[in-house]
């Protein structure tokens, strides 16, 4: 798996535990939820606590894979970094377009 895929996966598991903290939010403060795993109630507080407790975990798995944000810096400010192939076409016409249309300095 490449790094600008490692950190993809990392960033939209963040995404989704910030849009699941979110929802539980806007919840009445006295919610009562069950947990997945073994089907007991708990608190909005507990759910809350396990969503930051992901949060923290996502947070140092990235920071272990880029080393602190030592790697795979400026790694998406590429503008070549683009999962669309037909996109990718796209810019690259532009730019030879551009060098195209750029007047001669002599």
């Amino acid at each position: 798996m490449t790094l600008a895929r490692e950190i993809n996966e990392k960033l939209d598991e963040m995404l989704l535990v910030q849009s699941q903290i979110k929802e539980i939010n806007e919840l009445a403060p006295d919610a009562q939820l069950n947990n997945t795993s073994t089907g007991e109630l708990v608190t909005k507080e507990i759910v809350l606590d396990k969503g930051h407790e992901q949060l923290s975990q996502i947070k140092k798995e990235l920071n272990k894979i880029t080393n602190n944000g030592e790697r795979g810096r400026d790694l998406f400010t590429n503008p070549y970094y683009v999962n669309d192939r037909l996109l990718d076409k796209h810019i690259a016409d532009e730019i030879r377009l551009n060098k195209m249309e750029a007047p001669e300095v002599n």
